[in-house]
């Protein structure tokens, strides 16, 4: 991929090498969104959950269409601030800082 590419899957987090993209990610030589993990729930050490430039939003298929238009609305203002490097609204973070900050996320080990 070209430098400052930007690779958005929402197909399936199988298809990409986690790790792989993790460096190229870390490294400053793309960003990556999108919605879907592998394993997914990730575990807490997945490489994902520390990306400097990522943007990952919830895998919502099998939901019904109103609770889809709630969530595109929320997709489409998270993928434009991040897109133009503007901070993402709080209520829609997931992990920040490293820590994860929604409780639907939280995995037990």
């Amino acid at each position: 991929m070209k430098d400052d590419a930007v690779l958005v899957n929402c197909a399936r987090g199988g298809i990409v090498e986690k790790d792989a993209l993790a460096e190229a990610v870390n490294k400053g030589e793309i960003r990556y969104g999108g919605d879907v993990w592998y394993p997914q729930p990730a575990p807490k050490d997945h490489p994902w959950r520390a990306l400097k430039q990522t943007g990952l939003t919830v895998h919502y298929s099998g939901m019904t269409v109103e609770a889809q238009e709630r969530i595109q609305k929320g997709v489409q203002e998270i993928l434009t601030s991040f897109m133009n490097n503007n901070p993402i609204n709080d209520s829609y973070l997931i992990v920040d800082n490293h820590k994860i900050t929604n409780q639907s996320y939280q995995t037990q080990s």
